[in-house]
């Protein structure tokens, strides 16, 4: 097995086709939908998808982070992606990020994530510091860190296969995540678009964030003291940063 797509689904009925649908490549891969308690059709949705790729797991409520966690646990490939139930992947990025980890010899292939609001594709402009380079390190190139997020990536197994989310907070519990990958990894960083992030819905992250500002701001407080202790252990050009 060559990649590993997982996908976090609660309540997705209105979205988790078209990002199933946008899941496509040329390489063996499997596409782990993990259906966190779902209320809705998600599960019934999905079973009906024709795509031989697929992997349903039905379990009770425990979070993105959890869900993610066992999503790596399970996982078969050599390669992982991550992937949210409202949000697609951009054409053909999977086989672009493999053929990139393979020919620079690297461990984490970023590329470019761009809002979706409706049928409209924004580009963010925290992602204008990010510049193509086929060999690099956080170190070398403190700015990967603008892309925080675990979408957008293809991981070496082998580099993330110890590495989880922090299950104890519900905003930016992958910031840690990354923080670890990166951290003794070869990076590679490449123009494509890979990811389309979907803040057009009343159900989305940053949707959901601002009704739960204070709770996210707690949990924001928090993950900023672990990501300081895990960076201080680098070089000063990332401690600068």
């Amino acid at each position: 097995m060559e990649v590993s797509v997982i996908i976090p689904i609660y309540n997705a009925e209105k979205t988790i086709e078209e990002t199933i649908h946008s899941i496509k490549s040329n390489y063996e891969h499997e596409i782990i939908c993990i259906n966190d308690g779902s209320k809705d059709k998600s599960a019934d949705i999905i079973s009906k998808i024709d795509n031989p790729n697929i992997i349903l797991v039905n379990r009770e409520n425990k979070g993105a982070a959890a869900t993610r966690n066992e999503g790596i646990s399970i996982a078969k490939g050599k390669y992982i992606m991550f992937c949210d139930a409202d949000d697609k992947l951009g054409d053909g990025i999977i086989d672009k990020m493999v053929g990139a980890i393979k020919e620079n010899n690297t461990d984490i292939v970023v590329g470019k994530v761009l809002h979706l609001i409706g049928e409209e594709v924004r580009p963010i402009k925290t992602y204008n510091e990010l510049s193509a380079i086929e060999h690099t390190s956080l170190n070398r190139t403190p700015e990967i860190t603008q892309s925080i997020g675990p979408y957008g990536k293809l991981y070496k197994n082998e580099i993330i296969r110890d590495i989880r989310f922090d299950e104890d907070i519900t905003f930016c519990e992958e910031h840690t995540f990354n923080l670890k990958a990166w951290s003794n990894s070869k990076i590679t960083i490449i123009d494509d678009q890979a990811y389309l992030y979907n803040i057009g819905i009343e159900d989305s992250i940053v949707a959901t964030s601002y009704k739960h500002i204070e709770k996210y701001l707690n949990d924001a407080t928090e993950v900023r003291k672990r990501t300081l202790d895990i960076l201080s252990g680098l070089k000063e050009k990332m401690s600068n940063y």
